[in-house]
């Protein structure tokens, strides 16, 4: 009792100055999570829109080419020259038989393939004898292989990429 009528201050300076430094931390962090709390509510709208944005970016488009090697018959022509053959693919089993057109040299033959996975999904047609002819990426691409005897010369052994027709 002595204490509170010597010092009319229940805590010492120190104390105080603690006690003060507190509370304007203490209101500090409260005015910056409320307006905080006010840009978050007032940016939702905006995040909203972007996101609609990005999803009209990335939704799926009518301009886009059908993927190659679907099941049927279909004729590509590969890009940079005038080859074009045609591609009948049933499951596991396909055939390639080159178009004679514009001089193209070999043409006509129909060889048989078969199917094997490649990396990333991808589908690799052979040759009975193991010789790469034609791979589908699983994106729905497609790359025609030269090197082969009824593959025409214009095509490079490293491939070259083809497009429906």
């Amino acid at each position: 009792m002595q204490y509170l009528v010597s010092r009319p201050w229940i805590f010492r300076t120190q104390q105080r100055r603690r006690i003060r430094r507190m509370i304007v931390a203490l209101a500090l962090f409260t005015a910056f999570n409320l307006s905080y709390a006010g840009f978050s509510a007032a940016d939702a709208g905006a995040l909203q829109q972007k996101d609609d944005t990005f999803g009209r970016l990335t939704e799926p488009s009518n301009l886009m080419a059908s993927p190659a090697g679907q099941e049927g018959t279909r004729v590509y022509k590969l890009t940079g020259n005038n080859v074009r053959f045609q591609f009948t693919r049933n499951q596991r089993n396909a055939t390639i038989k080159i178009l004679c057109q514009g001089g193209v040299t070999p043409c006509g033959e129909v060889i048989e393939l078969k199917a094997e996975r490649g990396t990333g999904g991808d589908l690799v047609f052979k040759t009975k004898g193991g010789k790469r002819v034609l791979k589908i990426t699983s994106a729905g691409g497609g790359t025609l292989f030269g090197g082969a005897p009824f593959i025409p010369r214009e095509v490079p052994k490293t491939g070259a990429a083809f497009v429906q027709s």
